[in-house]
Formats: C-alpha cells, sequence, structure tokens
C-alpha cells in the first residue's frame, strides 16, 4: 500500500537545494573578491604641483601607460627631486603609477615648433587640450596637430579650467599675439566649461563621484549620498568584500545616469540660462580674434563615454547652433569618435580623459576641418 507523501515534501528539499546553492554561490562570491580586492582600484587619483611640474598618480596602472611606479626606487628618487613635498609612502601605498609634466611656457608640452611653419596656431581650453594623464608631450592633441599641419602650435589651456579661466586664458593669447603672429586660435570645447545655474551647481557636488571624465568614490559622504538598499549594503560592506563591491558599482551606475541628465541640463536654455551667457563670450573672443588678424575656431571634443549610443548628441546641437548664430566657426569631433568607437580611448579606468589615441583622432578631424 503506497504511502501519502505530505505536500510540503513536494518543495521542502527544492527549496533547501536554492538556499544551499544560493549561499554557496555567496560564499564564493565573497572568497573572490576576498582575493581579488578590487578596492584599490577606486582610490582616488591624486594630483600635485611643483614649480612648473605638475603629476597625477593612479592606483593602477592597468594599460601600462603611466611610466613612474613608485615601486621601484630609481623613480621614487626622482619623483621626490621634482616633487619635494609628496609623501612618497602614502603614494606608495595607494596610487604609486604616475605621470608628471613638465609646463613651463618653453616646454614641449607648452610649444611645437615646426621648420618653415605655414601655420601658427594658439590653443585654449582645458584639461583635455592639455594632454591631462598623456605621459608623451608628442601624443597631445596640440602635438599632433602641429606635424598634421605643418604648423607651429602654442598650448595655453590648463587643467579645470571652465569658460571663465578659458576667457582669461584667450587674454594671454592677445598679449602674446604681437610677437607671436598667431593666424588661428582653437577653443577644444569640453561639455563641462559652460556658466552653470546655481542649482545645477549644488547638485554638481555629488555628481563629482563620477563627472564622466574621473570616478572619486572617495568623495561620498554614505550618510548624506546614499538611500535606500544602496546605503545598507554599503554599510554591509565594511564586513564584506563582496557587498562592498556590489555597492561600489551600484553607485557608480546611478551617480552615470544622473550625470548624464546634469550635462543634458547644461545645454537646456530653460534650466540653463548660463549658456546664453558662455556663447556670448565666445562671440566676444571669436570678434577680439578677428580685430587681432586671427581666425576663431571651436572645437567640440566629446566626452569618452558610451560613443556607440552618445547620450550628448543634441548637447553637441545646442553648441552648434549657439555657435552658428554668432558667426562661429564649430568643428564637431564626434563624429570622428563614432567612428573609433570600439577603440580604448581613455588613460584609465578611473579617469575618462582622452588618451594619446583620442587625441590623434581629435587632431585628424581638426587638421581636416582648418582650411588649407
Amino acid at each position: 500500500m503506497q504511502k501519502n507523501i505530505p505536500p510540503y515534501r513536494h518543495w521542502v528539499f527544492p527549496s533547501i537545494a536554492i538556499v544551499m546553492g544560493l549561499c554557496v554561490g555567496l560564499l564564493a562570491g565573497e572568497l573572490f573578491f576576498r582575493f581579488k580586492d578590487d578596492s584599490k582600484h577606486f582610490s582616488p587619483k591624486q594630483g600635485m604641483w611643483h614649480d612648473h611640474d605638475l603629476m597625477h598618480c593612479y592606483p593602477t596602472n592597468p594599460f601600462g601607460n603611466l611610466p613612474i611606479d613608485l615601486h621601484r626606487e630609481p623613480d621614487r628618487q626622482a619623483f621626490q627631486r621634482r616633487f619635494p613635498e609628496a609623501n612618497i609612502p602614502e603614494l606608495q601605498e595607494h596610487t604609486p603609477y604616475c605621470v608628471a609634466y613638465y609646463t613651463a611656457d618653453d616646454s614641449p608640452r607648452r610649444r611645437t615648433v615646426v621648420d618653415h611653419p605655414t601655420d601658427k596656431i594658439a590653443i585654449i581650453g582645458d584639461s583635455f587640450a592639455f594632454g591631462e594623464g598623456v605621459a608623451d608631450d608628442a601624443q597631445t592633441y596640440g602635438a599632433q596637430l602641429a606635424r598634421m599641419r605643418h604648423a607651429t602650435v602654442q598650448l595655453f589651456a590648463w587643467p579645470g579650467a571652465d569658460i571663465g579661466r578659458v576667457r582669461r586664458q584667450f587674454d594671454v593669447v592677445l598679449q602674446a599675439q604681437p610677437a607671436a603672429h598667431f593666424t588661428k586660435i582653437i577653443y577644444l570645447f569640453v561639455l563641462n566649461d559652460p556658466v552653470i545655474s546655481s542649482d545645477l551647481r549644488i547638485r554638481q557636488y555629488y555628481l563629482n563621484l563620477n563627472d564622466l571624465i574621473g570616478i572619486r568614490l572617495g568623495e561620498l559622504n554614505p550618510t548624506q549620498d546614499l538611500h535606500g538598499f544602496s546605503k545598507y549594503l554599503w554599510q554591509a560592506g565594511r564586513c564584506s568584500k563582496l557587498a562592498a563591491a556590489i555597492a561600489r558599482r551600484l553607485v557608480i551606475r546611478r551617480v552615470t545616469q544622473d550625470t548624464i541628465g546634469w550635462y543634458q541640463a547644461i545645454f537646456d536654455e530653460r534650466q540653463n540660462p548660463g549658456i546664453i551667457e558662455t556663447f556670448e563670450i565666445v562671440r566676444e573672443m571669436k570678434m577680439l580674434s578677428e580685430s587681432h588678424g586671427m581666425h576663431f575656431y571651436l572645437a567640440i571634443y566629446p566626452l569618452m563615454i558610451d560613443l556607440k549610443h552618445y547620450p550628448f548628441r543634441e548637447a553637441h546641437e545646442t553648441v552648434k547652433r549657439l555657435g552658428s548664430m554668432r558667426g562661429v566657426d564649430v568643428i564637431d569631433l564626434l563624429p570622428a569618435f563614432e567612428r573609433n568607437a570600439d577603440k580604448r580611448l581613455t588613460v584609465h579606468p578611473l579617469d575618462s580623459h582622452p588618451n594619446g589615441a583620442a587625441d590623434k583622432i581629435a587632431a585628424e578631424a581638426t587638421a581636416q576641418s582648418l582650411p588649407q
């Protein structure tokens, strides 16, 4: 006679198996991340000035493009001589892979000279124009443009410049013009350059965790910046490497989406009237350039994010429209980058500044757009 099997037995053993499988999976994930421990990959990039030297140091060197390794004694000694105030032991522990730039006016990064130049070009802008993260001066945008155009190119750009600082760079160009005799001036425009409203500036503080140019999780304030599940997961990350890894990725994903919306708002005239002020400054630079014998160009350098499905095409169209309305020649570099979207174009996984390959694409597209 067959026994009646209690109904609960039909689901209790499969449920136990599922729970055990989940526990094994979580344990395996925890062991993996304890072994891998990718937290060091999110240590913030360090920067320091000394005299005419600037350095940036990173937690890892996955692409092999950072020439200074503070694990090596000769590199530590040379680095300490250039940056005597640097805390070498701290850098060696957290961000040991570095690039240093010599930035004096007569440096190769600042000025590329060719014999019998057919053009003399001044470049203004921010860290994209400067070549932040590009170790080889010869691979920067300005140096590659100089070779392609057979031109003398002088760089006036500085990292961190917005439209106000770019306007001051432009004044320096005007002061140099009587002796330099520039024929062209190129403003290498990046989407975070414009004047922004106070509301957008308040949002910018939180979005600095990932402004689509650099990831800075070290600036995260979990109490203020996290809510709901992410907050509890971040707290669990104090004890669990797996929880910490998941929390970091959730935070980066959320902030990335918020940052995309923030950039799009910058180019919405209703949300950010400062975009009109920005292009009035551009118009003024264009008119002053012409009165000093220079042709003014604005070249839009795209952000290095999802170039196959670029989220800022409308912003580029706004820049072209506002520039054209003021008689400015605008060069959009985005199409050239979309054709090369499969290439690695950033200096580091945590730093989306364009690398030398990206600067070559930008220089080629600019050179082809300039009149002969």
